[in-house]
C-alpha cells in the first residue's frame, strides 16, 4: 500500500495491524488508538497530516515508522488543507485552570465530537469517552495530569 500525507489512518491499521505499535512509538498522544471505540471513529477521519499535528511530530515520522512495515511513501504529495468546523464559544473559552483538580466537566453529545479532541489537546486538557448507546455519548473533561491511563 502506497501513503501519502492524506492517507488516513484507519487504512494503514487495515493493511498491517503492527501499524498501530509503530504509530503509537511516535508520540504518546497517540496512545488514544488502543482503545478500540476512539480507534475506530478518530482513524477513520484522520490524516497522517492531522495526526502530525496533534501529536507534536512530522508526517515524515509516520513515514520512517511505517515504511519498515512493508507500506511504500509518496513523498510527492502534499498534504490537502482540512476544513476546520467551528469549536463552540464553550470549549475555546474553556482553561486548564477552569477545573479544579479531581473535578471534570461533563458533556452530553449525540456522537463522539471528534472535532474537539485536538483543541482539547492544545488547551492541556485530557477526556474519556463512553458510547452508551446509538445516539448517546458520554464525554468528560478533565486536567491532563500526565497519564494516559484510559
Amino acid at each position: 500500500m502506497t501513503i501519502n500525507a492524506n492517507t488516513k489512518i484507519a487504512p494503514i491499521l487495515k493493511q498491517n495491524p503492527k501499524a498501530l505499535d509503530a504509530i503509537v512509538s511516535i508520540s504518546t498522544k497517540f496512545e488514544k488508538l488502543r482503545n478500540p471505540i476512539l480507534r475506530k471513529v478518530m482513524a477513520g477521519r484522520t490524516t497522517l497530516t492531522a495526526a502530525s499535528k496533534l501529536g507534536g511530530c512530522t508526517v515524515d515520522d509516520f513515514f520512517a515508522k511505517l515504511e519498515p512495515l512493508g507500506f511504500e511513501i509518496d513523498r510527492n504529495t502534499k498534504a490537502v488543507e482540512e476544513a476546520k468546523k467551528p469549536v463552540p464559544d464553550f470549549i475555546t473559552s474553556l482553561k486548564k485552570d477552569h477545573l479544579q483538580a479531581g473535578t471534570a466537566l461533563f458533556v452530553y453529545h449525540k456522537r463522539i465530537p471528534v472535532f474537539l479532541l485536538p483543541e482539547l489537546a492544545q488547551r492541556g486538557l485530557d477526556y474519556r469517552i463512553k458510547e452508551i448507546k446509538d445516539g448517546e455519548v458520554h464525554l468528560l473533561i478533565f486536567e491532563n495530569n500526565g497519564s494516559n491511563n484510559k
